[in-house]
C-alpha cells in the first residue's frame, strides 16, 4: 500500500541541495502525494536591493545553494505547480530576507 500525504512542510531545506537533489526530492514528493496535496518550502533568498546584512547571510548560510526566487520556482515547478510565492524581509532580529512557495500537484 502506498502511502500518500496531504501537505509537506519544507523549512530551510532546497539551499542545502544541489538542483539535482532539489528536483528528486520534489519528484519523490509527487509521487506520494494525494490529489489535493500541497508543499510549502521556506527558504533563504538572494534578490535585488536586499539589505547588505541579509545577502552576506544568506551567502554566509551553511546552506551552499542559496537561490534567487526564479530560481526556487523553476525547481519546484519541475515536479509541481507553485500556487504561490512569498518574499519576506525583517522577520528576525536582524536583517534576513526568506521565500516561501505553496505548490500542488499538477
Amino acid at each position: 500500500m502506498l502511502v500518500q500525504f496531504d501537505r509537506v512542510l519544507l523549512v530551510g531545506v532546497l539551499h542545502h541541495l544541489t538542483d539535482d537533489e532539489c528536483i528528486r526530492l520534489l519528484s519523490a514528493i509527487r509521487v506520494a502525494f494525494s490529489e489535493s496535496g500541497k508543499v510549502v518550502t521556506i527558504d533563504p533568498a538572494l534578490v535585488s536591493g536586499q539589505h547588505l546584512i541579509a545577502r552576506g547571510l544568506a551567502k554566509l548560510d551553511r546552506g551552499r545553494h542559496v537561490r534567487t526566487p526564479p530560481r526556487y520556482k523553476t525547481l519546484i515547478e519541475t515536479s509541481l505547480e507553485v500556487e504561490s510565492e512569498t518574499v519576506r524581509h525583517g522577520l528576525l532580529r536582524v536583517p534576513y530576507t526568506r521565500v516561501a512557495y505553496c505548490a500542488k500537484v499538477k
